[in-house]
């Protein structure tokens, strides 16, 4: 059976949806159009500003938006447990900077924190 994909969440659906059950987005067809790499499954426009952000922040990185609640689900891309260590991430290990507020690793270019939101 054909199915129909929505070009945000990467999500198929059956040929007879029209909407996607998760952002609302009009589905296409899945013709593989959409096919991207594995670590872009989680990544997704933000809402306000339609800047790329993980669906795991809570805040956009360029704009500030509060995202809570308002991305898809994360989907893991291997069984994450055997990958947690006790090893702190420093701004050298990124290569990016660290946020003031919460200590989140940042990219460089962020304006916002994705974690605690506050503005850099």
């Amino acid at each position: 059976m054909a199915e129909t994909i929505c070009p945000f969440c990467k999500r198929t659906f059956p040929q007879d949806f029209k909407w996607c059950m998760d952002d609302g987005s009009e589905l296409e067809q899945d013709n593989g159009q959409f096919n991207s790499k594995a670590e872009d499954r989680n990544k997704v426009p933000c809402p306000d500003c339609g800047e790329t952000v993980d669906v795991r922040d809570v805040f956009c990185g360029s704009c500030g938006a509060r995202l809570e609640g308002r991305l898809p689900d994360y989907i893991p891309e291997v069984d994450e447990t055997e990958y947690i260590t006790s090893e702190v991430t420093t701004a050298e290990d990124t290569g990016g900077k660290i946020c003031p507020n919460c200590g989140a690793s940042l990219l460089t270019d962020d304006a916002f924190c994705g974690e605690c939101g506050t503005r850099l």
